[in-house]
């Protein structure tokens, strides 16, 4: 079988993969510019309804808060297709590697240690706090704690006619565990396991 690789194949399937992983890192930058787009359309609807009065009505508040709610339940569908990218580009640089281990220990002669990018001690974590899919998905889950926020602030707004200090405070809470429960989740699916 060993006499059937190529040392130079080897070179070229790493180089492809790498221009996957690019391409496939800019794909998971360009699946979050949609949520912000819709949620910055959403905010700017709300400010104008805000002004011109409308939100005072219940039905008009019920009604964004449930667009809110909604925006913030694709932000976290979002958080969750990120960690599963990350799951994916993990698996498969262990592969990539494991090709390299394998090429590099039949064929010493041809010196493709050098050549190789990575190795095995310098490949990183799962869960890697400073990476960019953990700071993609930090970014996806402040957008949908802003969303989730101000879809509890619009309910109450809606149910009680005006915004009161302690709306503010349950909607900072309740944004503030969504938050927690998203960084928590990213930590729990992506943690090394022994």
């Amino acid at each position: 079988m060993t006499d059937d690789l190529n040392p130079a194949d080897v070179v070229v399937a790493e180089y492809e993969h790498l221009l996957r992983m690019i391409s496939a890192s800019s794909a998971e930058r360009t699946r979050v510019g949609p949520l912000y787009f819709l949620a910055l359309g959403a905010f700017f609807v709300a400010m104008f309804g805000a002004q011109s009065g409308q939100l005072a009505s219940q039905t008009i508040a019920l009604g964004m808060s449930g667009l809110f709610l909604l925006l913030s339940a694709y932000a976290t569908l979002i958080f969750v297709q990120l960690i599963r990218m990350r799951q994916i580009w993990f698996t498969n640089s262990s592969a990539l590697n494991q090709l390299k281990a394998t090429v590099v220990e039949n064929f010493p002669a041809v010196g493709l240690q050098e050549a190789l990018a990575a190795e095995e001690v310098t490949f990183p974590k799962k869960f890697e706090p400073w990476s960019l899919s953990f700071l993609s998905a930090l970014q996806t889950g402040l957008v949908g704690t802003a969303l989730i926020g101000a879809a509890v602030l619009l309910l109450g707004l809606a149910l009680a006619g005006k915004i009161e200090v302690w709306m503010w405070v349950i909607a900072l809470f309740v944004a503030f565990i969504y938050f927690a429960d998203l960084i928590i989740i990213y930590w729990w699916i992506l943690r090394e396991r022994d």
